[in-house]
């Protein structure tokens, strides 16, 4: 679920565990083409035009 904590991709629905925020904590976030309206939302740190840039 988007926001939990993880450790690896796999811990997360969206296969996508990362820091975007820099806080040291990593929660699983949106991968590419997912909708978003932050850029920490996204696994890049990439807000496209509302969805996460690849």
């Amino acid at each position: 679920m988007l926001g939990l904590p993880c450790s690896v991709n796999g811990n997360c629905a969206s296969n996508q565990c990362a820091d975007p925020d820099g806080d040291g904590q990593k929660t699983c976030v949106k991968g590419p083409g997912d909708p978003c309206t932050q850029l920490i939302e996204c696994y890049n740190k990439k807000c496209e035009s509302g969805l996460c840039a690849p």
